[in-house]
């Protein structure tokens, strides 16, 4: 066991229309759930029967039965989901997302094999090339042929992209997403390219998760609606203000001096008057 995995490519009905280039002498069997269109349409079928595997399907609603399969969907979706949220990707492409999780997943070492080896190496006794590998989503310059700019001379000469994937077992060709083809940008395969891997293709403002307590009604207690607003804070600070010493200006001050005389003689008056 290699602890390989391969996305076929799929048709526009959803089913398996090429199995690429895999070695299948490794294998005799090839299980999979028991979903209807995806394995079991005759295109697939005839592909397996050429190569002499045997279809074996799972009973319905027993999935620990394709354990290993199970397991390594959720560990794809976890690997796409975390690259699309850190370069703020929108959900539409998530299909580009799996496959570049599934290059990636090949390339990369497993305690699963001995000698913590990749997928990649297990199968073709070589370690793999990761000198091009970018970062998921990125921005990306493409370079503009001169026959296909609008202005011959002082036109752009290239277009931002966004970085998709890889090609299979390629190491100078990219794929890559383009804003100006068609009405929302298209997929194209380009090996004239500029990476800027620190900044991402999709500027909008992320929006930040907030993890929630196991018991909703905590979470609301904790945190009241009447705290923190702007209006009870600007009336704290006002009472504040008002609570310290008032200084007299300097004119009370020069006063006070008047003030203290004329309390004096008062006090000596009384005193006079008592027999």
């Amino acid at each position: 066991m290699t602890r390989g995995v391969h996305l076929p490519q799929l048709g526009s009905n959803g089913s398996i229309t090429s199995i690429g280039n895999i070695k299948w002498n490794l294998g005799k069997r090839f299980r999979s759930d028991n979903g209807s269109g995806e394995y079991s349409n005759s295109v697939f079928l005839r592909l397996l029967d050429e190569k002499g595997i045997t279809f074996e399907p799972s009973p319905p609603y027993t999935q620990h039965k394709n354990g290993t399969a199970e397991r390594m969907i959720r560990t794809l979706n976890t690997k796409a989901r975390s690259m699309m949220w850190d370069a703020n990707v929108p959900t539409k492409f998530w299909p580009e997302a799996i496959r570049t999780a599934c290059y990636l997943h090949r390339r990369s070492p497993t305690s699963s094999l001995s000698g913590n080896r990749s997928p990649y190496e297990a199968l073709y006794s070589t370690n793999p090339k990761i000198g091009h590998l970018r970062r998921f989503g990125c921005r990306v310059y493409k370079h503009i042929p001169p026959a296909q700019r609008t202005e011959k001379k002082f036109g752009n000469r290239s277009s931002v992209c966004m970085m998709l994937g890889y090609v299979h077992n390629t190491t100078k060709i990219w794929r890559i997403w383009d804003f100006n083809s068609g009405r929302t940008g298209w997929a194209v395969e380009c090996s004239s390219v500029v990476f800027q891997e620190e900044e991402n293709a999709h500027t909008e403002e992320q929006i930040t998760a907030v993890e929630f307590p196991e018991n909703a009604d905590e979470f609301h207690q904790d945190r009241p609606s009447r705290l923190g607003s702007p209006s009870r804070q600007e009336n704290s600070q006002s009472r504040q203000e008002n609570s310290s010493p008032r200084q007299d200006s300097p004119s009370r001050q020069e006063n006070s001096p008047s003030r203290q005389d004329n309390s004096k003689s008062k006090t000596t008056h009384n005193k006079r008057q008592i027999p």
